[in-house]
Formats: structure tokens, C-alpha cells, sequence
């Protein structure tokens, strides 16, 4: 990724965490171009698909400036495009002394996001279904002896109003499911990719995963 002299970023600014995909099926060529959020520097920037710096996406100045979150790496953690709020980005924590974690950008709508684990449960991945319903990935991560459990949950938007259904959760017992995943993204029907974070740790994989939720349709949205 480039700033806007075309030099890649770097240190704090270089933290991407979510990324988005725009006119990445209107059948144009070449006109796909790629959203990303960012932690340490709570930004959103949009993107060519050779990552040369177009716009920044416009912010509130609660979210633009890093102070209001939990801490410098708490906060933009996913992202994903949505046809009745453009783009929904989530902080992986609730912002400083409030209990909102999920924006709709740039018109600002706040949610809370409840996490299945409310003290170590943080939102790390956010992507939309085909009828505008969101699916959220939750990681929870209480310790190194504990494992990681990763939830997903269905957000379903009524007038506003956030109304939460979970779908799955894969405890350390899972074994393959044990990891670090960090994003979520839709294909078709019941059918995900999910991808882990190795934090370039040697005792931790980066792994790509597709699967399914059986009995998804049951819970969408008309």
C-alpha cells in the first residue's frame, strides 16, 4: 500500500486490518478498487488493486482520531461494503467509556456489538451476504493455555436497530479451527473463506480455510 506521494507506508501507519472490495462484480474491467481499514492509525483508505493511494474515505472525528479507542490496537479491525450504509467497519473493542464497536461510514450510525465472550471476545472480521444481512467473525483469545474460540455471529439491521443470532463457534477442541482468524468472507450461499494470523510467530500458522454453516437460510433475513 502507498500514501498519497506514492511511497509505501510504513511503521504505525502500515497496520492494515480490513479489507473491502468495490465494482469488484460489475462487470467492468479493471475497475475493481479495494478499501482498507486501518489500526494504530484509525483510517480507511481506498485503494487501486495495485495499491496505489486514490481517497481517504471521510470519518467523524471520534474515529479519526485514535485516543477514543481502547488502544491504538483496538481499533479498526474489519471492514466490509453494504448497500444501505456504503460501508460498515468495526473496532475490534468498544470505543473509550462507551459500548459501541460497529460504524456505518461515512453517514454515521453507531452499534454495540456483543461479543459471545464479553471480556476477552473481540470483532475481527465482517463480510455481507447476498440480501444485506452481515456476518461477524469473534475471536476470544482469554490465554495461551486456554486457546482461541472464534464465533460467528448474523447481523441482521432493522430500521437501525442491530438484532444478533449466533451461528457457529469453533472451540480449541476443533482443532483446525484453533487459530488466529482475523477475517471472513463471503462466496456463495452457506459457503466461507476464513484466514488466520500467524503474527509472525513461529508457533502459530497462517492458514485458509473454506467451509460451510449448515442451516444458514433458516436464520436470513426476507
Amino acid at each position: 500500500m502507498q500514501d498519497k506521494k506514492g511511497k509505501p507506508v510504513r511503521y504505525k501507519f502500515s497496520d492494515s486490518e480490513g479489507l473491502a472490495l468495490i465494482n469488484s462484480s460489475n462487470g467492468i474491467a479493471d475497475d475493481t478498487q479495494l478499501i482498507v481499514s486501518y489500526e494504530r492509525r484509525s483510517r480507511i483508505i481506498r485503494y487501486s488493486v495495485d495499491g496505489v493511494w486514490q481517497a481517504s474515505i471521510p470519518l467523524p472525528n471520534h474515529l479519526s482520531d485514535i485516543s477514543y479507542f481502547q488502544s491504538e490496537n483496538k481499533s479498526f479491525e474489519a471492514i466490509t461494503e453494504h448497500s444501505q450504509y456504503d460501508f460498515l467497519v468495526g473496532s475490534e473493542r468498544p470505543l473509550e467509556n462507551k459500548t459501541t464497536n460497529l460504524f456505518a461510514i461515512p453517514k454515521l450510525h453507531e452499534w454495540s456489538f456483543i461479543p459471545e465472550n464479553e471480556e476477552y471476545g473481540s470483532l475481527v472480521g465482517l463480510t455481507t451476504l447476498g440480501n444485506g444481512d452481515v456476518i461477524a467473525l469473534e475471536r476470544s483469545f482469554p490465554g495461551i493455555f486456554a486457546g482461541i474460540t472464534n464465533t460467528i455471529h448474523l447481523l441482521k439491521f432493522n430500521q437501525h436497530q442491530l438484532i444478533q443470532d449466533k451461528l457457529a463457534q469453533f472451540r480449541p477442541t476443533n482443532q483446525l479451527f484453533n487459530d488466529n482468524f482475523e477475517g471472513i468472507a463471503w462466496h456463495k450461499g452457506n459457503h466461507f473463506f476464513m484466514i488466520s494470523d500467524d503474527n509472525d510467530n513461529a508457533l502459530q500458522r497462517s492458514l485458509l480455510i473454506y467451509f460451510s454453516i449448515e442451516g444458514l437460510e433458516e436464520h436470513l433475513s426476507n
